[in-house]
């Protein structure tokens, strides 16, 4: 079990050094969302044979390979990101070999690398902070654990203090003996993150200055975006400069906080949990999200007029650890790696009266709710038909209602779309204006006023059944008008 506490000194062949490093970022980019089982098949196929002699657990290779890295991705937000994801899911994947008997003895040893370091002048707070966590945890399963469970300070454990998964009392959370497995996972993920911010805060990264780092870094950053790119096609990815385009497919809830974020850069806690699940849902990758709220809160908020007073006013620079792993977290790619599903339109409508998250139907007051319905470039009318429904409590009709506006809008820019296209074809074919020429009038677009036959009512009953901001998304994005024969 191999806690990586303390380097490994010594020399080692440039060369050598690059290939195991090498090695170990292809065999961690392939442990992505990946389950036990395809682990241990990788770990057999031929493909990673020759990563096996840098990667047995806790030998020099092991070690050398790990701190290396872990030097190389201490500056880049990104493979920060991928480090500790990866390299915890290799800790998880060890971990389910090990006997308590196992864990103790190595725990003994790991209380003592923890000793000498935690000794050092140059060790920052945070870091001694969570290796003296670890030693009471080694202190404890060595002891008569009469109550068969383990106490550590809460600030090591947050995940589980917010999670509400164990006991706390007197500032020690209260971890069953047959929860170790996931303890030791939540520390060392915790001694990895701290392990970064001390390479970060130490003189270690003026190594990165020498032109044999840079080039070995160069490689590093190469290989990661090649082996994460080659099983995710780029053009079905929803990145965040798409974003905007995409929210034309958002319902009113996530369009509202989409447009708070764009133009106020900040969103209040609930806001931004509600909109981060929902973009994990409709599908956009954990690092597009990340780099959607870094862009954003990296924007200072000057004007504090702009922001309602529940808004937060903190920067990326700042707190940049506490929202990546935020992220991170809902995402299911940190700590017990739960899966976080989005919140329901009855979640969101019985979410409080606000001006900014939940349900804009349920939960705004008449000003706001035309604010955001103007905003979509609804007209008077319409706006005034919704705003009606709201105020009966109809907010799922009040919904469907602003759904089926943007299908005809929608539908009607298709139109016009197509004939443009046709007039340019008829140009083309040097034919009459009202030409009735087969090859360009074969097909026609059904016209919007289909939506007010039978069509509508089918509408209306499949729309019932859409019970999330993301089926919203999904019916709109997947939406085409059909087309009749002419």
């Amino acid at each position: 079990m191999a806690l990586y506490i303390k380097p490994p000194k010594g020399n080692i062949d440039f060369n050598k050094l690059c290939d195991f490093v090498k090695r170990r970022i292809i065999f961690l980019s392939y442990l992505r969302e990946k389950s036990v089982e395809d682990i241990t098949r990788g770990i057999q196929q031929e493909i990673f044979a020759c990563c096996s002699e840098c990667l047995i657990e806790g030998s020099l290779k092991d070690r050398i390979s790990h701190f290396v890295l872990r030097l190389l991705c201490s500056t880049d937000s990104e493979m920060r990101s991928f480090f500790i994801q990866s390299e915890t899911s290799l800790f998880m994947y060890r971990l389910q070999f090990y006997e308590l008997s196992d864990i103790r003895r190595i725990m003994i040893n790991a209380a003592k690398k923890c000793f000498k370091v935690c000794k050092e002048s140059f060790v920052i707070r945070s870091y001694k902070s969570i290796l003296m966590s670890l030693m009471m945890i080694a202190e404890d399963l060595n002891s008569d654990l009469k109550e068969e469970s383990i106490k550590v300070p809460y600030t090591s454990v947050l995940k589980f203090v917010e999670e509400r998964t164990f006991p706390l009392e007197y500032g020690y959370v209260k971890v069953p003996l047959d929860s170790l497995k996931l303890l030791l996972t939540v520390v060392f993920e915790e001694i990895l993150v701290q392990g970064l911010n001390q390479i970060k805060a130490s003189n270690c990264v003026q190594v990165l200055k020498d032109s044999r780092i840079q080039y070995m870094q160069q490689e590093i950053q190469r290989l990661f975006k090649t082996n994460l790119s080659s099983s995710v096609s780029i053009s079905s990815t929803l990145l965040e400069e798409h974003l905007d385009q995409e929210s034309k497919n958002f319902p009113l809830c996530m369009v509202n906080l989409h447009n708070l974020l764009r133009s106020n850069h900040r969103l209040q806690h609930t806001s931004r949990v509600q909109y981060i699940l929902y973009l994990k849902e409709i599908g956009v990758p954990c690092q597009e999200v990340i780099n959607l709220f870094m862009k954003e809160y990296s924007i200072p908020v000057i004007n504090k007029q702009i922001c309602n007073s529940k808004t937060c006013d903190h920067s990326w620079a700042d707190s940049q650890n506490r929202y990546i792993y935020s992220i991170e977290h809902l995402y299911g790619n940190r700590g017990s790696r739960k899966n976080y599903r989005a919140h329901s339109c009855n979640a969101l409508q019985n979410s409080g009266n606000s001006s900014d998250g939940g349900c804009p139907y349920a939960c705004f007051d008449d000003k706001n709710l035309e604010k955001v319905l103007s905003s979509c470039s609804f007209e008077v009318k319409d706006i005034e038909d919704i705003k009606l429904l709201s105020s009966t409590k109809e907010y799922a009709k009040a919904c469907q209602t602003n759904l089926l506006m943007k299908i005809k809008r929608k539908a009607a820019e298709i139109n016009v779309d197509k004939e443009r296209s046709n007039t340019h074809h008829n140009k083309m074919l040097n034919c009459p204006k009202n030409c009735s020429c087969p090859e360009v009038n074969s097909k026609t677009s059904v016209p919007t006023s289909i939506l007010d036959s039978d069509r509508q009512i089918f509408l209306n009953n499949f729309l019932c059944k859409l019970s999330k901001p993301s089926h919203f998304y999904f019916f709109m994005k997947n939406f085409k008008p059909g087309v009749v024969d002419g």
